[in-house]
Protein backbone atom coordinates (compact mmCIF):
# COMPACT_ATOMS: atom_id res chain seq x y z
CA UNK A 1 0.00 0.00 0.00
CA UNK A 2 1.36 3.41 -1.17
CA UNK A 3 0.49 6.94 -1.98
CA UNK A 4 1.43 6.59 -5.30
CA UNK A 5 1.34 3.55 -7.47
CA UNK A 6 4.54 2.18 -9.49
CA UNK A 7 4.99 2.44 -12.87
CA UNK A 8 6.06 -0.87 -14.46
CA UNK A 9 7.89 -1.30 -17.69
CA UNK A 10 7.55 -4.47 -19.94
CA UNK A 11 9.54 -7.01 -18.84
CA UNK A 12 11.81 -7.53 -22.06
CA UNK A 13 13.78 -11.43 -22.79
CA UNK A 14 16.00 -11.85 -19.38
CA UNK A 15 14.77 -9.50 -17.47
CA UNK A 16 12.16 -12.05 -15.60
CA UNK A 17 14.82 -12.09 -12.78
CA UNK A 18 15.47 -8.53 -12.74
CA UNK A 19 11.92 -8.13 -12.21
CA UNK A 20 11.66 -10.72 -9.18
CA UNK A 21 13.96 -9.33 -7.33
CA UNK A 22 13.12 -5.42 -7.64
CA UNK A 23 9.61 -6.40 -6.53
CA UNK A 24 10.64 -8.90 -3.47
CA UNK A 25 12.90 -6.23 -2.62
CA UNK A 26 10.58 -3.69 -1.13
CA UNK A 27 8.20 -6.69 0.41
CA UNK A 28 11.30 -7.54 2.91
CA UNK A 29 11.59 -3.85 3.15
CA UNK A 30 8.28 -3.61 3.96
CA UNK A 31 8.10 -6.13 6.88
CA UNK A 32 11.30 -5.10 8.15
CA UNK A 33 10.44 -1.50 8.84
CA UNK A 34 7.11 0.69 9.50
CA UNK A 35 8.88 3.65 7.70
CA UNK A 36 7.42 5.21 4.41
CA UNK A 37 10.34 4.36 1.65
CA UNK A 38 10.59 5.18 -1.88
CA UNK A 39 12.22 3.13 -4.94
CA UNK A 40 13.07 3.35 -8.57
CA UNK A 41 14.32 0.53 -10.89
CA UNK A 42 14.55 -0.61 -14.18
CA UNK A 43 11.42 -2.66 -14.03
CA UNK A 44 9.30 -0.39 -11.32
CA UNK A 45 9.67 3.07 -11.69
CA UNK A 46 8.84 6.17 -9.69
CA UNK A 47 7.79 4.07 -6.49
CA UNK A 48 6.87 7.10 -3.66
CA UNK A 49 5.89 6.72 -0.21
CA UNK A 50 5.58 3.13 -0.17
CA UNK A 51 4.24 1.09 3.13
CA UNK A 52 3.11 -1.99 4.43
CA UNK A 53 0.87 -2.71 6.74
CA UNK A 54 0.41 -6.47 7.22
CA UNK A 55 3.55 -8.50 8.24
CA UNK A 56 3.73 -11.73 8.80
CA UNK A 57 2.45 -12.86 12.63
CA UNK A 58 5.97 -14.35 13.47
CA UNK A 59 8.11 -11.56 11.83
CA UNK A 60 9.08 -13.66 8.82
CA UNK A 61 8.12 -16.98 6.98
CA UNK A 62 10.09 -19.03 4.70
CA UNK A 63 10.81 -17.98 1.21
CA UNK A 64 10.45 -20.90 -1.90
CA UNK A 65 11.75 -20.16 -4.92
CA UNK A 66 12.31 -22.63 -8.13
CA UNK A 67 16.06 -22.44 -9.32
CA UNK A 68 16.50 -24.05 -13.19
CA UNK A 69 18.13 -21.04 -15.12
CA UNK A 70 21.47 -20.07 -13.52
CA UNK A 71 19.82 -16.32 -13.44
CA UNK A 72 17.31 -18.18 -11.33
CA UNK A 73 19.32 -20.02 -8.74
CA UNK A 74 21.52 -16.78 -8.04
CA UNK A 75 17.79 -14.90 -7.30
CA UNK A 76 17.43 -18.38 -4.86
CA UNK A 77 20.50 -18.26 -3.26
CA UNK A 78 20.37 -14.57 -2.64
CA UNK A 79 16.83 -14.53 -1.46
CA UNK A 80 15.17 -18.03 -0.93
CA UNK A 81 15.40 -20.35 2.09
CA UNK A 82 14.63 -23.16 0.04
CA UNK A 83 15.12 -23.89 -3.41
CA UNK A 84 13.78 -26.23 -5.91
CA UNK A 85 15.52 -27.60 -8.65
CA UNK A 86 15.15 -30.90 -10.94
CA UNK A 87 16.71 -34.06 -9.89
CA UNK A 88 16.77 -36.55 -12.60
CA UNK A 89 20.64 -37.57 -12.32
CA UNK A 90 21.21 -38.04 -9.04
CA UNK A 91 25.34 -37.93 -9.75
CA UNK A 92 24.58 -34.37 -11.62
CA UNK A 93 22.84 -33.54 -8.33
CA UNK A 94 25.07 -34.09 -5.75
CA UNK A 95 27.31 -31.71 -8.30
CA UNK A 96 24.79 -29.04 -8.49
CA UNK A 97 24.29 -29.34 -4.32
CA UNK A 98 27.72 -28.98 -3.79
CA UNK A 99 27.89 -25.82 -5.89
CA UNK A 100 24.78 -24.18 -4.62
CA UNK A 101 26.11 -24.47 -0.81
CA UNK A 102 29.65 -23.27 -2.20
CA UNK A 103 27.82 -20.31 -3.58
CA UNK A 104 25.58 -19.70 -0.35
CA UNK A 105 28.33 -20.14 2.06
CA UNK A 106 30.22 -17.68 0.65
CA UNK A 107 26.53 -14.91 0.98
CA UNK A 108 26.67 -15.98 4.94
CA UNK A 109 23.67 -17.98 4.08
CA UNK A 110 22.14 -21.57 4.26
CA UNK A 111 19.83 -22.86 1.58
CA UNK A 112 17.90 -25.90 1.44
CA UNK A 113 17.76 -27.90 -1.95
CA UNK A 114 14.66 -29.29 -2.51
CA UNK A 115 13.64 -31.11 -5.27
CA UNK A 116 10.56 -33.13 -7.07
CA UNK A 117 9.66 -36.34 -7.47
CA UNK A 118 6.49 -39.39 -8.39
CA UNK A 119 6.57 -42.49 -6.70
CA UNK A 120 4.92 -45.27 -8.05
CA UNK A 121 5.21 -48.34 -6.02
CA UNK A 122 3.58 -51.73 -6.30
CA UNK A 123 4.14 -55.04 -4.72
CA UNK A 124 6.33 -56.44 -7.38
CA UNK A 125 8.56 -54.54 -9.92
CA UNK A 126 6.93 -56.06 -12.68
CA UNK A 127 3.39 -54.17 -11.05
CA UNK A 128 5.22 -51.15 -10.85
CA UNK A 129 7.01 -51.12 -14.84
CA UNK A 130 3.16 -51.99 -16.09
CA UNK A 131 1.27 -49.47 -14.04
CA UNK A 132 4.31 -46.62 -15.01
CA UNK A 133 3.78 -48.20 -19.26
CA UNK A 134 -0.06 -47.77 -18.85
CA UNK A 135 0.32 -43.94 -17.05
CA UNK A 136 3.08 -43.12 -19.09
CA UNK A 137 2.69 -44.28 -22.28
CA UNK A 138 -1.03 -45.56 -22.71
CA UNK A 139 -2.85 -42.87 -20.76
CA UNK A 140 -0.37 -39.72 -21.07
CA UNK A 141 -1.98 -36.59 -21.59
CA UNK A 142 0.61 -35.05 -24.31
CA UNK A 143 -0.96 -31.94 -25.01
CA UNK A 144 -1.22 -31.44 -21.24
CA UNK A 145 2.50 -32.12 -20.69
CA UNK A 146 3.56 -30.13 -23.71
CA UNK A 147 2.16 -27.11 -22.43
CA UNK A 148 3.77 -27.62 -18.85
CA UNK A 149 6.65 -28.09 -20.87
CA UNK A 150 6.25 -24.57 -22.65
CA UNK A 151 4.96 -22.73 -19.59
CA UNK A 152 7.47 -23.93 -17.02
CA UNK A 153 10.65 -24.11 -19.18
CA UNK A 154 10.20 -21.48 -21.62
CA UNK A 155 14.00 -19.75 -20.19
CA UNK A 156 15.61 -22.92 -20.36
CA UNK A 157 17.77 -23.06 -23.41
CA UNK A 158 20.10 -25.98 -22.60
CA UNK A 159 18.59 -29.01 -22.42
CA UNK A 160 19.27 -31.76 -24.98
CA UNK A 161 16.24 -33.38 -27.09
CA UNK A 162 16.93 -36.66 -25.15
CA UNK A 163 16.43 -34.86 -21.83
CA UNK A 164 13.15 -32.71 -22.77
CA UNK A 165 11.89 -36.10 -23.97
CA UNK A 166 12.62 -37.79 -20.38
CA UNK A 167 11.41 -34.47 -18.59
CA UNK A 168 8.16 -34.99 -20.76
CA UNK A 169 7.65 -38.56 -19.45
CA UNK A 170 8.01 -37.53 -16.15
CA UNK A 171 5.39 -34.72 -16.39
CA UNK A 172 3.09 -37.52 -17.65
CA UNK A 173 3.89 -39.82 -14.81
CA UNK A 174 3.94 -37.41 -12.18
CA UNK A 175 4.84 -33.77 -12.76
CA UNK A 176 8.26 -34.26 -13.21
CA UNK A 177 11.01 -35.06 -11.12
CA UNK A 178 13.17 -38.14 -10.06
CA UNK A 179 11.44 -41.26 -10.79
CA UNK A 180 10.87 -44.22 -7.23
CA UNK A 181 9.54 -46.68 -9.11
CA UNK A 182 9.11 -50.46 -8.01
CA UNK A 183 8.61 -52.64 -5.46
CA UNK A 184 8.42 -51.50 -1.48
CA UNK A 185 11.97 -51.61 -1.12
CA UNK A 186 12.68 -50.12 -4.11
CA UNK A 187 10.49 -47.32 -4.34
CA UNK A 188 11.50 -46.34 -0.80
CA UNK A 189 15.50 -46.61 -1.66
CA UNK A 190 14.49 -44.15 -4.60
CA UNK A 191 13.65 -41.61 -2.06
CA UNK A 192 16.30 -42.36 0.51
CA UNK A 193 19.20 -41.87 -2.47
CA UNK A 194 17.23 -38.15 -2.74
CA UNK A 195 18.78 -37.92 0.64
CA UNK A 196 22.35 -39.10 0.37
CA UNK A 197 22.54 -36.98 -2.66
CA UNK A 198 22.15 -34.12 -0.45
CA UNK A 199 18.32 -32.96 -1.00
CA UNK A 200 16.68 -31.52 1.65
CA UNK A 201 12.95 -33.03 0.74
CA UNK A 202 11.27 -33.76 -1.93
CA UNK A 203 7.17 -33.25 -2.91
CA UNK A 204 6.33 -36.97 -3.78
CA UNK A 205 3.53 -37.52 -6.41
CA UNK A 206 1.99 -40.79 -5.22
CA UNK A 207 -0.24 -42.36 -7.08
CA UNK A 208 -3.21 -43.79 -5.21
CA UNK A 209 -1.65 -42.74 -2.14
CA UNK A 210 -4.39 -44.19 0.86
CA UNK A 211 -4.00 -47.48 -1.14
CA UNK A 212 0.03 -47.50 -1.80
CA UNK A 213 1.31 -45.51 1.40
CA UNK A 214 1.12 -48.46 3.69
CA UNK A 215 3.73 -50.22 1.31
CA UNK A 216 6.36 -48.08 1.60
CA UNK A 217 5.66 -47.38 5.44
CA UNK A 218 7.72 -50.32 7.15
CA UNK A 219 11.11 -49.41 4.60
CA UNK A 220 10.59 -45.84 5.40
CA UNK A 221 10.37 -46.35 8.65
CA UNK A 222 13.45 -48.17 8.68
CA UNK A 223 15.39 -46.25 7.01
CA UNK A 224 14.94 -42.92 8.73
Amino acid sequence: MGRRHPRRRFVGPGQHVQHAQEWFDPIRRIRASDERFDGDGTCFRNIRGLKGRRTPVRGSVPILSTAGSGPGREFATRNADCLFTRGIYLSRSKEEIAALRARTDTQGRKVGVLTFSHVIGRPTEQEAKDYMHHVGDENADREATDNLIRLQLAHAHSLSHDLLQQIRYGFALGHGGFPSVGAPDQAAAGIVSRHQAGFAGSTPSLRRLCERAPLLRGRGSAGS
